[in-house]
């Protein structure tokens, strides 16, 4: 409730609209302890939509952000095949700005959307964070989804020492 007029007292503020409701969620999965050199795969859904006015979307954006020393974007792919057309463009050094459209018609929000695969660079802590999450429905309505983080702890490779040759056996004397 809006306080509005020149008292204290809180009234309803007018409004020819109603207020959309506000739900749904993004949910952010995959690797969490990888080594330097290995893969990482991270899966970007939606969630908790179903029976709300997004249950079906025509758009989604988001701006994915990571530390570019740690990890390293190889890939954005689609989760919904042909279903969705994909654009991606790189805002900055650790920063990608997605669009996610259905393909001339409305898309289910809920469920898995998106895959990204990143190398492991350097030893530590990695955030991939997702943030500016915008979705829209077919009356062009416009919905903000809470930012979400996903963390990732990068272990040093290991290299193998090489196994020292054993020592021969003495024959016992007899």
């Amino acid at each position: 409730m809006e306080v509005w007029g020149p008292t204290m007292t809180p009234q309803p503020m007018p409004s020819n609209r109603e207020a959309i409701p506000a739900e749904g969620y993004a949910v952010v999965s995959g690797d969490d302890a990888v080594k330097t050199g290995d893969a990482v795969e991270v899966t970007y859904r939606l969630d908790g939509l179903a029976g709300t006015p997004f249950a079906e979307i025509y758009v989604q954006m988001l701006t994915v952000k990571y530390d570019p020393d740690a990890i390293e974007l190889k890939e954005v792919k689609s989760l919904r095949g042909d279903e969705v057309i994909l654009v991606t463009e790189r805002i900055d050094e650790g920063a990608v700005g997605i669009a996610a459209a259905g393909a001339g018609t409305t898309v289910d929000a809920d469920g898995d959307w998106l895959e990204f695969a990143f190398t492991a660079l350097a030893p530590g802590e990695a955030e991939v964070k997702f943030g500016h999450i915008v979705i829209v429905n077919e009356a062009e309505e416009e919905h903000t989804i809470a930012d979400v983080m996903h963390r990732i702890t990068i272990r040093q490779e290991q290299s193998e020492q090489p196994e020292e040759p054993e020592e021969p056996e003495e024959p016992e004397e007899p």
